[in-house]
């Protein structure tokens, strides 16, 4: 493959298996996702879509999974700042890096939406 078609393309393809016209259930998109980045054309595949409203479902079948790393595009509802307040407030622990003094026990491997990036 060349080199520019692989650059131009990785990590271009989010996966929404939630929403139509596949409309899974969170538990069949989560094991897609999981297979999917498992596979050859992994370089492809960019973050998980998951609507707020889902992600305490999101953390509870979090440990059925052996994908110890999941990139993250969470929707927000048009409650907007409520959404911000509760992954910065009651969820800010699970975000927080080892370094900060965070753990990743709740969620391991999911990335910090709030990393700062130099």
């Amino acid at each position: 493959m060349l080199k520019t078609v692989k650059a131009l393309f990785s990590s271009v393809v989010d996966y929404a298996g939630l929403f139509p016209p596949a409309a899974l259930s969170l538990q069949v998109a989560m094991e897609n996702y999981a297979h999917d980045s498992g596979n050859q054309y992994n370089w492809m595949l960019g973050r998980f879509v998951l609507p707020i409203a889902k992600l305490d479902e999101f953390e509870a079948l979090l440990p059925q999974f052996a994908l110890r790393r999941w990139s993250l595009s969470i929707l927000l509802s048009a409650n907007w700042k409520a959404d911000i307040e509760r992954l910065w407030g009651a969820r800010s622990e699970m975000w927080r890096t080892e370094s900060e003094g965070g753990s990743r026990d709740r969620l391991p491997g999911v990335s910090s939406p709030f990393a700062h990036r130099n």
